[in-house]
C-alpha cells in the first residue's frame, strides 16, 4: 500500500496539536492518539496530522517521521487485510469502528493494538478529520493465546491419557513375558529376537510414561531439592554426552533456596530442555544453566497467566543455537510437534516439561531469536524450611535379584485378562500361590470362600463396577490387616493409595518388569528382596 511524506504532499504540518482539537492532557496519554485527514481513503491514503508522544514510545518512529505519511506505513505482511477492509468501510460511511490489528515498529518487531476510529470536524475550520485511539494489547493477546493453548493441551491430554492407560495394560504382559522367557530360550537367534521384543517394549513403556506425564501431570513426592545438587547432577550427565563443540557453563546464585518438587521429575525436566538445546546446536555453541531466586508479589502484575504469588527458584537454560522461527513459537508445547527428522524425537519433550512445571505449581516462558539462540525460564516454588530433603536419584530396585517365595497366598484382582495371566505365571514361577479375579465382587466372594487367609492382595485401581479403592475397602472389611499393593497405569492412583480403614503404602506402576513386581511383593510382605 502506498504512502507519502509531508514533503511529497507539499502541505505544511505542525508538530503540536492545536488546543481547539484536544487539551494538553492528550500528550500525556499512554495510548496512541492520532489525527488524520478524512480523505483520500484510497491510495496514497490518509495523511497523519498529529501523533502524541505515546506513538513515538510504542512505534519507535518520531513524530517528524510520521507526519504527512499514511498510517499504512505501520502495517506489514501479517496485518489482517480483512480488518483493514472493515475499518476502511466504516470510515467511508463516517461510522465509528473498533478493531484489533498487528502493526510493525521501526525495528521490525510486531505489536498488537486495539484501535478505535471515529469521524470528527475541526471546530474552528470545519475540516473533516479521523481520530484514532490505539491501545497496546500485545500482552493481553499473549495471555489469551497461552490460555487457549493450555485448554487445547488439556483436551488432548485427556484423550492421550486414556490411550496411554490402555497401552500400559498391553505392554505390561509383554515386558514380563520377555523377562520370564529370557532364561528358557537357548537358541541364539530366538534369544536375539526376544531381546528386540524386550528392548522395544521398554521403549514403548517410556513413551507411554511421557504421554501420561503430559496428560495427567505425574504427581510424585514433594521434597526440598537443592538447586545446586540438581544442576550438578545434570552437568555430570551432560559432560559425558555433549559433543566437545558445545561449551557448558553453570551459574547458581549463593542465595538460592531449595526447590519444592519431585526429584526425578525435576531431573527429567532439565534433561529434556538440555537435550533440546544440544540438538539446536549441531555445529557447536554454548549452553548455560543458571539458578536465581525470584519473587512474585501479590500487588504486582502477574508475569505469566499461571503465576501465583510467592517465592520461586528461576532456572534458565540458554543456548546459542538456531533459535525458534516466529511461525513455530505457538506450537512448540504441542504434544508430538517436532522439527526433528523422522525417528529423532517423539515431540513430547517440551510438552512433558511444561506439564511437570505446571504440576509443581510453577510456570515457564521462553525467549528466542532465529539464528541467535533460545532461553527457557522455569519458575518453581521454593521449599519452606521445614520440608524434608531427599536425595535426587534413587537406586530403586536396580540390581536386586528377585528372591523366591514360600507358597504365600496372593490375590490378584485385575480386569485385564493378559495382565492377570502374566502376573499369575510370574508369581507362581517365583514360588507364590496365586488366586486371580477379574473384578472386585468376584474377589470378595473368593476371599469369603477360602478357609485360609491371604498373605497379600494386588488390586488394579481402574476397574469397572467396584474400582480399586472400593475393592480394597471391602477386602479390609473382611481381613483388616491384609497387605495390599495397588497397581495402575496412572501415577496419581499411587498417591491415593486405595481406601478403607487402612490405606496402602505400596504402589506398582504399570507397565512393570518381573524384577519390579517380585521386589514389590517382597516389600509388601516384609520379606528380604534377595
Amino acid at each position: 500500500m502506498g504512502e507519502a511524506t509531508g514533503s511529497d504532499r507539499n502541505t505544511p504540518f505542525g508538530t503540536v496539536l492545536p488546543p481547539d482539537v484536544a487539551g494538553e492532557a492528550v500528550g500525556r496519554f499512554n495510548d496512541i492518539v492520532m489525527l488524520t485527514e478524512a480523505e483520500p481513503l484510497d491510495e496514497p491514503g490518509l495523511r497523519i496530522l498529529y501523533v502524541n508522544p505515546a506513538f513515538e514510545r510504542l512505534t519507535g518512529y518520531s513524530a517528524a517521521e510520521a507526519l504527512g505519511r499514511s498510517p499504512r506505513f505501520l502495517q506489514g505482511p501479517k496485518t489482517s487485510s480483512e480488518e483493514i477492509g472493515r475499518i476502511e468501510a466504516a470510515l467511508r460511511a463516517r461510522q465509528p469502528v473498533r478493531a484489533e490489528l498487528l502493526n510493525y515498529r521501526k525495528d521490525g518487531s510486531t505489536f498488537w493494538i486495539e484501535v478505535e476510529a471515529s469521524f470528527m470536524r475541526r471546530p474552528t475550520t470545519g475540516d473533516e478529520l479521523f481520530l484514532f485511539i490505539e491501545r497496546d494489547i500485545t500482552e493481553r493477546k499473549l495471555l489469551v493465546s497461552q490460555v487457549v493453548q493450555s485448554q487445547r493441551l488439556e483436551s488432548i491430554g485427556t484423550l492421550a491419557g486414556g490411550i496411554a492407560h490402555d497401552l500400559n495394560n498391553i505392554l505390561a504382559p509383554i515386558m514380563m513375558a520377555g523377562d520370564l522367557l529370557e532364561d528358557r530360550i537357548a537358541d541364539p537367534e530366538a534369544s536375539q529376537l526376544l531381546g528386540l521384543v524386550k528392548t522395544n517394549s521398554r521403549r514403548g513403556a517410556e513413551l507411554v510414561r511421557q504421554i501420561l506425564m503430559f496428560a495427567r501431570g505425574m504427581e510424585g513426592p514433594r521434597v526440598a531439592v537443592e538447586a545446586t545438587e540438581l544442576i550438578d547432577e545434570i552437568r555430570t550427565f551432560l559432560a559425558e554426552t555433549l559433543p566437545k563443540s558445545i561449551r557448558l557453563r553453570v551459574a547458581v546464585s549463593a542465595d538460592v533456596k531449595p526447590i519444592l518438587g519431585d526429584p526425578s521429575q525435576l531431573h527429567q525436566l532439565l534433561l529434556n530442555l538440555c537435550v533440546n538445546a544440544r540438538d539446536a546446536m549441531p555445529s557447536g555453541g554454548s549452553l548455560v544453566i543458571s539458578a536465581t531466586p525470584a519473587h512474585v508479589s501479590p500487588s504486582a502484575p502477574r508475569p505469566h497467566p499461571e503465576a501465583m504469588p510467592g517465592d520461586f527458584i528461576r532456572l534458565d537454560i540458554a543456548d546459542s543455537g538456531s533459535g525458534i522461527p516466529d511461525i513455530l513459537k505457538g506450537q512448540i508445547f504441542d504434544p508430538f510437534f517436532t522439527t526433528k527428522g523422522v525417528g529423532h524425537g517423539s515431540g513430547l519433550g517440551l510438552s512433558s516439561a511444561r506439564t511437570i512445571v505446571k504440576a509443581h505449581g510453577g510456570f515457564m516462558s521462553f525467549v528466542s531469536k532465529e539464528g541467535l539462540g533460545t532461553t527457557f525460564s522455569i519458575f518453581l516454588p521454593a521449599a519452606a524450611a521445614d520440608v524434608p530433603r531427599m536425595p535426587l536419584m534413587s537406586a530403586g530396585n536396580a540390581g536386586i535379584a528377585p528372591a523366591r517365595g514360600n507358597g504365600e497366598r496372593i490375590l490378584v484382582v485385575d480386569d485385564e485378562d493378559s495382565v492377570r495371566q502374566i502376573m499369575r505365571s510370574t508369581l507362581e514361577h517365583f514360588g507364590f500361590q496365586v488366586f486371580a479375579s477379574s473384578e472386585g465382587a468376584e474377589a470378595l466372594d473368593l476371599v469369603r470362600g477360602m478357609s485360609e487367609r491371604f498373605a497379600l492382595a494386588i488390586v488394579d485401581s481402574q476397574m469397572p463396577g467396584m474400582d480399586g479403592a472400593q475393592t480394597i475397602a471391602a477386602l479390609r472389611g473382611i481381613e483388616p490387616e491384609l497387605p495390599v499393593i495397588i497397581s495402575s497405569g496412572f501415577a496419581q492412583d499411587g498417591n491415593r493409595r486405595g481406601g478403607g480403614a487402612k490405606a496402602t503404602r505400596h504402589f506398582l506402576e504399570k507397565p512393570f518388569s518381573v524384577e519390579t513386581l517380585v521386589a514389590k511383593v517382597h516389600e509388601a510382605l516384609g520379606m528380604p528382596a534377595a
